[in-house]
C-alpha cells in the first residue's frame, strides 16, 4: 500500500477550507450503524445530465485526439446550463457550469461555442448564456492556468468559483493540459487528482474531466487505472469500425463505467457532428452492430428466412446468428420468420383475388 504523505493531507484540508490551521479543520468523523443508515431519509439521486453526470458526481470523457470530445463536452455544458435534452441525455433543470479550457485559442473557443449554440437555437431551444462561464487559457494574460496536481493551485479554481457566485459543475478540458503528471502510469501520481475531485463532491459540485486515451483506445483514458477509481461514470469515444475520412465526425459512445444506471440507458450508441459554416449539431447514428442487426432482421421480417436460411445466405455460422439475435432480445427467430412467410402468402393471395 502507498504510504500517505502527512504534508499532502495538510495541503488538502487547507485548500478545501481555506484555513491554514489544521486544528480548526479536523473534525470528528460521523459513524453510523448500518441500521441507522437504512433508517435515514436520504434524497434521491439528482442528475445534471442523465444518465451520465449525477449531482456531486465525478465523471470523465476520454477519446483519442480529434474524435470530438471537446465538442461533446461543450454541448453538454450548454445543455446543462440551459436544461436542453440532446442525444438521449436528459436534464432536470438549469445549473451553473464553469468550463475550464487549458489549450484552445480564444477565437477557436468562441467559434465552437457560437456554432453549437446556434445549432441548438435553430432547433428551437433557448440557451442560457449567463449560466455557462468560461475560464480559458487564452484570456488569462500573464496569469498561468492551474496545475491541478499541485494543491497550492486548487485555490485558483476556488477563487474563480467564488468570483462568479458558485457553480454546480466544473468541466476541465483537458487532463493533459491541466494536470501536471510526472508519471501517468503510477497510481501515486493521481493522488491529487482524486482528492481534489472528492473535495468538489463534498462541496456539492460535480466534476467532468476530459482526457486523452493511450495507444490502446479500448482501455480508456491514458495512465494508471487509478484515474477512474472514484468515477461515477466514464464515457469512451471512438471511431466506428471501418471508419474513413468520408464518414466525417462519426463517433461511437460507450460507457466504460456507470455506478447508478444499467441496461439500455447506458448502452453503446453512435452519434455524428453535422453542420455548415455557421452551425454545428449532433445527430444520433447507427452503430455497426445496429446496422448489421437491421440487415439480419430484413431477412427474417421481409423475406421470411429462418436462421439456417440466413446462414446459407450470409455465410455466418448459425451459432453466431443465434447469439446476435439473443443479444437483441429476439428469442424465437423461427416463429418470427414463419409469421413473415404467412403474411407474404396472405398478401400474395389478396393480390390474386383482386
Amino acid at each position: 500500500m502507498q504510504e500517505f504523505d502527512p504534508q499532502y493531507e495538510s495541503d488538502y484540508l487547507d485548500n478545501i477550507t481555506g484555513d491554514d490551521d489544521m486544528d480548526n479543520t479536523v473534525q470528528k468523523p460521523n459513524i453510523f450503524s448500518v441500521g441507522d443508515l437504512l433508517d435515514m431519509d436520504l434524497p434521491e439521486i439528482k442528475w445534471l445530465l442523465y444518465p451520465f453526470i449525477p449531482q456531486k458526481g465525478v465523471c470523465m470523457i476520454s477519446a483519442p485526439r480529434g474524435v470530438g470530445k471537446s465538442f461533446l463536452a461543450m454541448t453538454m455544458a450548454i445543455s446543462i446550463a440551459s436544461s436542453i435534452d440532446f442525444l438521449g441525455f436528459k436534464t432536470e433543470q438549469q445549473y451553473k457550469v464553469l468550463y475550464i479550457d487549458g489549450e484552445m485559442n480564444g477565437k477557436m473557443l468562441q467559434e465552437r461555442f457560437s456554432k453549437l449554440i446556434d445549432g441548438m437555437e435553430k432547433d428551437g431551444a433557448t440557451v442560457n448564456r449567463e449560466n455557462l462561464k468560461i475560464f480559458g487559457c487564452d484570456f488569462q494574460g500573464r496569469s498561468s492556468m492551474p496545475d491541478m496536481s499541485k494543491p497550492a493551485h486548487w485555490r485558483i479554481i476556488e477563487n474563480a468559483i467564488n468570483s462568479i457566485g458558485g457553480v454546480d459543475l466544473i468541466i476541465l478540458d483537458n487532463v493533459f493540459t491541466l494536470y501536471g503528471c510526472q508519471d501517468e502510469n503510477a497510481a501515486s501520481s493521481w493522488q491529487a487528482f482524486n482528492r481534489w475531485s472528492v473535495s468538489q463532491r463534498i462541496q456539492n459540485r460535480s466534476v467532468l474531466w476530459i482526457h486523452h486515451t493511450g495507444k490502446d483506445t479500448e482501455k480508456g483514458g491514458r495512465g494508471s487505472s487509478a484515474i477512474e477509481t472514484l468515477m461515477d461514470s466514464s464515457i469512451l469515444l471512438k471511431r466506428p469500425a471501418g471508419y474513413n475520412q468520408q464518414d466525417g465526425a462519426a463517433v461511437v459512445v460507450e460507457y466504460t463505467k456507470s455506478r447508478s444506471v444499467a441496461g439500455d440507458a447506458v448502452a453503446k450508441f453512435a452519434i455524428k457532428l453535422c453542420g455548415t459554416d455557421n452551425i454545428l449539431y449532433w445527430t444520433v447514428a447507427k452503430t455497426d452492430e445496429q446496422s448489421e442487426l437491421d440487415d439480419l432482421l430484413d431477412f427474417v421480417d421481409n423475406k421470411g428466412m429462418d436462421v439456417s436460411e440466413i446462414s446459407k445466405e450470409t455465410g455466418m455460422s448459425k451459432s453466431a446468428l443465434y447469439r446476435k439475435f439473443q443479444a437483441a432480445g429476439i428469442k424465437d427467430v423461427s416463429a418470427r420468420a414463419k409469421l413473415a412467410k404467412q403474411k407474404q402468402a396472405e398478401d400474395t393471395k389478396s393480390l390474386i383475388d383482386i
